[in-house]
């Protein structure tokens, strides 16, 4: 997913899907899109008035997003390998950058296809290997070495 509105509408449309993954370029893009839609808002806030209909406005605004936040969260905790549950660090006042961290780690899926990728490349030099020791035996009969030559 290239853009940032497929990452937000992805993220949207799964807000309330706290099992599956997600992959860390949406998670990113989603999450930096709902920073600057806070910045936005606190903006927005310091120039409104003391209207307590603004107020409970951006409020309601800010709750609604939340709760997609936490769910890509979860979805990418899991995504990178980890146990889903650390999502409820995110309730506790300055971990939410130990979760930060874990969402910043590869994904689970990635690895697996890195190491897929190494036991095919292993397998692919052993055959180049097999065919280098046919090509040296025959080699070796088709021009015997001198010591071969001298001992018959």
């Amino acid at each position: 997913m290239g853009l940032i509105s497929e990452s937000v509408k992805h993220c949207l449309k799964h807000s309330f899907d706290f099992s599956g993954t997600t992959p860390r370029g949406v998670y990113w893009k989603f999450v930096c899109a709902v920073f600057c839609l806070f910045i936005i808002i606190g903006i927005w806030a310091d120039n409104a008035s003391e209207n307590s209909s603004v107020e409970a406005l951006l409020g309601l605004i800010i709750l609604l997003a939340i709760i997609p936040v936490i769910s890509a969260t979860i979805r990418r905790i899991r995504d990178a390998g980890f146990n889903p549950w650390w999502g409820l660090l995110l309730a506790l006042p300055g971990a939410q950058f130990i979760v930060a961290g874990m969402a910043m780690c590869r994904s689970h899926t990635e690895s697996m296809i890195v190491n897929s990728d190494f036991d095919q490349n292993i397998k692919l030099l052993q055959e180049q290997v097999d065919k280098l020791k046919s090509e040296i035996s025959r080699l070796e009969r088709e021009y015997p070495s001198k010591e071969t030559a001298n001992g018959k």
